[in-house]
């Protein structure tokens, strides 16, 4: 744990890059997913 607090102020910029990636690929695949469904092409 020592060493994971020790990188935790360098690691934290690329864990806060990567998260918001992930909610932007995440609501990109959200508005296609209601695009299709809205449309009817969407199974389910």
């Amino acid at each position: 744990f020592a060493v994971a607090r020790l990188a935790a102020p360098l690691l934290r910029p690329a864990m806060r890059a990567a998260a918001g990636r992930l909610w932007r690929d995440d609501l990109a695949y959200a508005e296609r997913r209601w695009s299709l469904r809205a449309r009817g092409l969407f199974p389910g």
